[in-house]
């Protein structure tokens, strides 16, 4: 089996930098190989609600004791991509198509940390965003086709636009051509034989308002609904973390067999 080695100051900052959840899809480790790391290295982990938090109001990280000088370094063992998405699988088709995505050689499956070189509509989309929240004032292109209307909170508004572009260019690299729905709220992929209907937006909850017990109100959950459809077949997968590369070849590979009508109607939860 493969290893990937840290240091003890690299694992630090590796844990500290990054939920478990994207450390586990960036280096294909388990999340509880990690742990064990983090323990047999003496190297503190944050709790859960640290990230929770972290963007609106980043709390000071606690310092690494000298102490520790058993080893220099630890390795961790790397997972198959096979045993990544196996478990986000119940169709043995929808699981080859995805394994083959994720092991094509001419297109390597990858999701960046910003935006690069965005699409048109990634790029017209974003480009609209920051001048209503900059200036308050919509630009007259909105209702042209070009702009996306993505139920999001803000502060998961950059990581949506980077799902959605790499997913547009993997499937305009799978023969794909790509056009915005009639209301903003999906996608239209299609080819020659083909059109499938992709529609995303973020899941909500309902939850106690702070200044009155009685009062409820709605927050943002950080996982995603995603319903793919056609004339015939619809699939709708349930919190799904965006920020995972197999659910982008799970999600591209569902949109094939849909549009091929290889798929049935199903729902189901991928994380």
């Amino acid at each position: 089996m493969n290893n990937i080695e840290f240091t003890r100051q690299e694992l630090y900052k590796l844990v500290w930098e990054n939920p478990l959840n994207q450390i586990t899809v960036k280096y294909s480790i388990a999340k509880s190989d990690v742990k064990k790391a983090c323990i047999a290295m003496k190297v503190p982990l944050p709790v859960s609600s640290y990230w929770r938090s972290f963007n609106l109001k980043p709390k000071p990280l606690p310092k690494l004791t000298d102490a520790f000088m058993e080893v220099k370094s630890i390795k961790i063992p790397l997972i198959e991509k096979k045993n990544i998405l196996r478990k986000s699988f119940n169709s043995r088709l929808d699981f080859d198509l995805a394994v083959s995505i994720m092991n094509d050689p001419n297109f390597i499956l990858h999701l960046p940390d910003q935006l690069h070189n965005p699409c048109t509509i990634i790029f017209e989309t974003k480009k609209y965003h920051v001048i209503r929240n900059s200036y308050g004032v919509f630009p007259h292109h909105k209702c042209n086709g070009q702009i996306l209307n993505l139920s999001t909170a803000e502060i998961n508004f950059e990581r949506v636009l980077i799902f959605l572009d790499a997913l547009i260019k993997l499937l305009n690299f799978r023969g794909q051509q790509v056009e915005i729905n009639t209301d903003g709220t999906g996608l239209f992929f299609f080819n020659e034989v083909s059109q499938t209907e992709l529609l995303l937006h973020e899941g909500c909850r309902k939850v106690f308002c702070k200044s009155s017990n009685r009062e409820r109100t709605t927050e943002f959950t950080g996982k995603f609904i995603v319903k793919i459809k056609n004339e015939s077949a619809q699939k709708e997968l349930r919190e799904v973390d965006i920020l995972k590369v197999s659910n982008i070849a799970h999600i591209v590979a569902l949109i094939e067999l849909i549009g091929t009508g290889k798929s049935r109607i199903t729902f189901e939860s991928i994380s």
